[in-house]
C-alpha cells in the first residue's frame, strides 16, 4: 500500500510542474514536500543527476512560478542551508559546511584567466554562473580578463563554451537619407507611396508587425500617415534626390551613416532642444529643455538568405501652437511610427506619410510706383502660395 501511495505521489509531482515553455521553465506548489522529493523532481524534470547527501533532511513548502530550474535549484538550496558540487557530471548535494571543507580539501580546484575579445565580461560571467555549480567568477573590466576557480574538467568546458561564445557579432551598415520632397514631385515621378500597379519608383513591401500611429492632438502644420515602400533594383536614390534638390522641388536635410552590430539600436535624430523655465520646490526658477527632434530608431536583425528584418520606429516631434496651462511652458507636439520589415541585403527601405502644408504670403510690386496712394494696387501683386511637401526617409542596410 505504502508503495502504491508512493508511486501516486511521484506521479502528482511530475503533472505538476512540467514545463510550460519551451526554455525549460518550472513551476513548483507544493506543501510541506520532503527536500530530497523535490531534489528528484527537479532532477526528472531538468535531466539532470542529483545525488543527496544522507545528511539531506527535512521538508519545505514552496510556491514557484514559471522560473528556469537553476534558479529553483538554487533557492531550494539556500532555503534549506545546502550546496551543490558537479562530480562527474552529477550534482552532489549535501549542507554548505560539507561542501566548503570539501572544497578547501580538494586539490584538483584550478585557476585559469581567460581573455575576451567581444563578447560582454558580465553576460559571459551570468552565462558561466548558470553553467556551471561551485565555480568562482571574478572579473577585471579594464583588462577585459576573466578570473575562473574549478576543476580541470570544468576548465576544459568553460574555456570550449568560451570559444563558442566570443566571436565577433555581423554588422550592418546603416545608410540613412532624409529629405522633404515636394508633394507635386513625387506624383510627377509616379511615386504614390504604399504601392500601385504605375509605381515606377517605388513598390510595395511586405510589412511584418502593423504600424503604430500616435497622433498629436492638435499639429495644423501638417499631418501624418504612414506608407512604406522599397527601391528596385538599379535605381540610385543619391541621384532621384540631387535631380530634385537641383529642380528646388526637395531638400536632402541629413545623410547619416551607422555602423551597428546584429540585434543592436542605431539612432538617428535631429532637431533641437527648447528651454523653458520652472520653479524648483524653493520658490527658485531653473532652466530645463524638452526635445523636439526628427528620430529614427533602427534595430537590424540578420534573418539569412541574404535578407535583413528592420525594426523601425520614426518620431517627428515640433513644437505646438497651442499654449500650455501655465503660458510659459513649450508643448511638444508628437508623431510616431512602428514597424518591422523584411528588407533584401543593399535594397532601401521608404519611409513616408508625413505631410507638411506651409502657406507663405508673396509680395511683389513696382519700386515706388507701388506705394502711391489710390493707383499703388496697381502695380503691385499679392498672392497666397500654398507648398505641400512630406518628409521622406530612405533607409539602406548593407551586411558587412
Amino acid at each position: 500500500m505504502k508503495a502504491l501511495l508512493k508511486f501516486i505521489l511521484i506521479g502528482l509531482l511530475e503533472l505538476s510542474c512540467m514545463p510550460l515553455f519551451a526554455q525549460e521553465q518550472i513551476s513548483l506548489n507544493f506543501q510541506n514536500i520532503s527536500t530530497r522529493s523535490l531534489l528528484q523532481v527537479i532532477a526528472e524534470f531538468a535531466h539532470i543527476n542529483i545525488i543527496s547527501s544522507d545528511a539531506v533532511q527535512g521538508n519545505i513548502s514552496i510556491h514557484l512560478q514559471n522560473i528556469s530550474w537553476q534558479q529553483a535549484f538554487d533557492i531550494v538550496l539556500q532555503s534549506q542551508n545546502l550546496s551543490s558540487r558537479k562530480i562527474s557530471g552529477a550534482y552532489y548535494v549535501a549542507p554548505q559546511s560539507v561542501i566548503t571543507a570539501q572544497n578547501k580539501m580538494n586539490p584538483d580546484v584550478k585557476t585559469q584567466y581567460f581573455s575576451l575579445h567581444y563578447i560582454d565580461t558580465k553576460q559571459l560571467k551570468s552565462l558561466l554562473s548558470q553553467s556551471f555549480a561551485n565555480v568562482k567568477i571574478s572579473m577585471d573590466p579594464r583588462s577585459a580578463m576573466l578570473r575562473v576557480q574549478a576543476s580541470p574538467a570544468q576548465l576544459i568546458e568553460i574555456a570550449a563554451l568560451i570559444k563558442k561564445v566570443d566571436i565577433p557579432m555581423p554588422q550592418v551598415l546603416i545608410e540613412a537619407r532624409i529629405a522633404v520632397i515636394d508633394e507635386s514631385a513625387l506624383k510627377e515621378l509616379g511615386v504614390v507611396m504604399g504601392g500601385g500597379s504605375d509605381n515606377n519608383l517605388l513598390q510595395r513591401l511586405p510589412v511584418v508587425n502593423e504600424a503604430s500611429i500616435n497622433l498629436p492632438v492638435e499639429n495644423p502644420a501638417g499631418s501624418i500617415g504612414f506608407h512604406i515602400g522599397h527601391l528596385p533594383n538599379g535605381q540610385s536614390i543619391d541621384l532621384v534626390l540631387q535631380a530634385l534638390e537641383a529642380q528646388g522641388q526637395g531638400e536632402i536635410i541629413s545623410s547619416p551613416k551607422l555602423l551597428v552590430s546584429d540585434n543592436q539600436k542605431a539612432y538617428i535624430e535631429q532637431g533641437q532642444e527648447i528651454p523653458f523655465q520652472t520653479s524648483t520646490s524653493s520658490g527658485a526658477t531653473q532652466i530645463e529643455f524638452k526635445k523636439a527632434v526628427l528620430g529614427l530608431k533602427v534595430v537590424p536583425h540578420i534573418a539569412g538568405n541574404n535578407q535583413i528584418l528592420l525594426s523601425l520606429q520614426v518620431n517627428d516631434d515640433g513644437i505646438s501652437n497651442n499654449e500650455s496651462p501655465a503660458g510659459d511652458v513649450p508643448i511638444v507636439a508628437t508623431s510616431e511610427v512602428k514597424t518591422s520589415v523584411l528588407v533584401t541585403n543593399g535594397q532601401t527601405v521608404v519611409l513616408g506619410g508625413i505631410h507638411i502644408e506651409e502657406v507663405k504670403h508673396d509680395k511683389r510690386g513696382v519700386p515706388l510706383l507701388d506705394k502711391l496712394p489710390a493707383i499703388g494696387w496697381l502695380f503691385r501683386h499679392t498672392a497666397d502660395v500654398s507648398r505641400k511637401t512630406e518628409l521622406v526617409i530612405f533607409v539602406t542596410p548593407t551586411l558587412v
